[in-house]
């Protein structure tokens, strides 16, 4: 449910909040390009990344892992802010680190049309992990479907099996939660998935034990202590950040919360851990934390620093007590890009990560880039991949 003190605040800022038909679904401008925005600030110049400060060995990656890439699944998003995607796009990522073409699974996703049942889900703006192990799932959840100016978000979490390339039939993952993150992403351990509630006028940690692919409930636990929406989640060290976002879904923010994973599944309090380069949102699945031997990294890719979009990226160094570098500007994108995809995957090659999709502008993108990572978190030029077949934007990616 929606916390009436949460309502007052929407509709103060012109923003509005609605419930639909039945406990599962909500209705909000949350994260729409016409929602609420800070006065913009201006981006702070960065130190070249070879000043940076060495910082200690991290502790090995596993579970927390850059994943050994053989495949890219893009799923869902809209075009426009007006028409729900139901398609599946699936890519190979070949042992140089380069993507191939990419094949269209038709209907896979479910049907996009918000409803309180189960298994049809809108198809925006949701979370989606990996689920790792020997059986792995595509899970998603907190989809929505866009409706002009608003978007109705379904209370909902649905997963499919993963084998050789091909995307199983989704079915219902999760008991009905109850807590929607709005623009937020998660992230999975191989053991339980985290992600940050966001709807009922205060950011908690939800985690969700995993069984055959599946979440079997979630559990609440330490709150952030604001209003949080619009943020990226990523892991590294051993702890969860939310890098920039919203505060009570208008005031853009800079601010970095981190929260340290005491035990599998036990997130302990949240801290402020820093602060990004400038204001920074409408990325919430463009900032991820790279575990690299040696050295762990968390990335901003493109999304907006307060107003518009844009290609500048930057890489901070993360020591073994959460503890986060200098933001340092590595290469930026060939195109503004914003509620696209970031995925990070590694082969023979090296490690790389990948943008995809999203929009330039007012335009849904189909664009697809990919850059390695070098020494010290820098990416060398972006690449271009063959595109997908249908433009998006706040769609789903995740490596397999």
């Amino acid at each position: 449910m929606i916390r009436p003190a949460w309502n007052a605040r929407l509709a103060a800022a012109g923003l509005v909040a609605i419930a639909l038909a039945g406990a599962c679904s909500t209705s909000t401008r949350r994260g729409g390009s016409s929602g609420g925005s800070a006065t913009p600030t201006g981006v702070a110049t960065a130190t070249p990344i070879s000043t940076a400060t060495p910082v200690g060995t991290p502790p090995s990656p596993t579970p927390w892992r850059t994943p050994a890439g053989s495949y890219i699944v893009v799923a869902g998003g809209n075009q426009n802010g007006a028409v729900s995607l139901n398609e599946v796009e699936v890519a190979p990522i070949n042992s140089n680190g380069s993507i191939g073409a990419w094949t269209a699974y038709a209907n896979a996703f479910p049907t996009p049309v918000p409803s309180s049942g189960p298994g049809t889900s809108g198809t925006s703006g949701m979370w989606a992990v990996n689920t790792g192990g020997s059986n792995p799932h595509f899970l998603y959840g907190n989809a929505s479907a866009p409706g002009g100016t608003t978007y109705s978000f379904v209370d909902e979490v649905e997963t499919a099996g993963f084998t050789g390339g091909l995307l199983g039939a989704f079915f219902q993952a999760a008991p009905t939660t109850n807590s929607t993150s709005v623009w937020m992403e998660a992230v999975c351990d191989d053991s339980f998935v985290y992600r940050i509630e966001s709807t009922t006028g205060y950011g908690t940690a939800m985690v969700g034990p995993l069984a055959a692919g599946a979440v079997t409930s979630w559990t609440a636990q330490t709150a952030i202590g604001i209003d949080l929406d619009n943020a990226a989640v990523a892991e590294a060290s051993g702890h969860i950040y939310t890098l920039g976002g919203r505060d009570s879904g208008v005031t853009v923010i800079s601010t970095i919360y981190r929260a340290a994973v005491t035990s599998p599944g036990v997130v302990g309090a949240w801290s402020q851990a820093g602060v990004l380069p400038g204001v920074w949102r409408r990325g919430p699945h463009q900032g991820l934390g790279v575990p690299m031997p040696g050295q762990n990294y968390l990335y901003v890719i493109g999304g907006s620093w307060g107003s518009g979009n844009t290609t500048d990226c930057y890489v901070a160094a993360v020591d073994t007590s959460g503890n986060i570098g200098a933001w340092q500007s590595v290469a930026p994108l060939p195109a503004g890009m914003d509620y696209g995809d970031a995925v990070s995957y590694r082969t023979g090659a090296g490690t790389f990560v990948a943008a995809i999709a999203g929009r330039n502008g007012s335009t849904d993108s189909s664009t697809v880039y990919y850059a390695q990572i070098g020494s010290g978190g820098t990416l060398g030029a972006w690449q271009s991949a063959p595109p997908l077949a249908t433009g998006r934007n706040m769609a789903a990616a995740v490596v397999f």
